[in-house]
């Protein structure tokens, strides 16, 4: 079955090209955002399909995503600790972009096109809590595809 499966994907894909990657669905052409194969129970995801015509490989699929680490940060540190955008995948290199996206404008991301940033609370009273959520958008320049992940941040000002 895996054999099979396999030797369809690569027949479908084999007339795709490498940044954009299409297959017919009962007459309507959709793009392909992610490709998994499942192998004994485990469903992996394929990063790169090649194909081999006429001993020449050629690329025809490229997945990447996004992955923010930490996945959210309580704290009553100003600055607060670091978050990090990481491509996972992709061709590269990578441009980044964070953006508040909802919550509260007090709290604002302090490295907006790096893949790390720390965030920062202004005016805010004693005791207050507030929370925004950030979204970290990669650009694979190669390509011009774009992934996103988000971030929900908490600050409290304390004694």
């Amino acid at each position: 079955m895996r054999k099979l499966l396999i030797s369809l994907l690569i027949l479908v894909l084999s007339f795709a090209a490498a940044a954009d990657t299409y297959i017919e669905d009962s007459g309507t052409v959709r793009r392909i955002a992610r490709i998994t194969v499942e192998d004994a129970g485990t469903v992996r995801t394929i990063q790169r399909v090649y194909v081999e015509d006429s001993g020449v490989q050629r690329l025809v699929y490229i997945y990447y995503s996004a992955d923010i680490s930490p996945t959210s940060i309580n704290t009553t540190s100003n600055p607060s600790s670091s978050a990090t955008c990481n491509a996972i995948g992709g061709t590269g290199p990578f441009t980044y972009a964070w953006a508040r996206i909802s919550g509260d404008t007090r709290i604002t991301a302090n490295s907006t096109s790096s893949s790390a940033t720390t965030f920062s609370r202004t005016g805010f009273a004693l005791f207050e809590v507030a929370s925004a959520t950030f979204r970290c958008t990669i650009t694979d320049t190669a390509t011009g595809d774009t992934v996103q992940d988000t971030i929900a941040v908490t600050m409290e000002r304390s004694a």
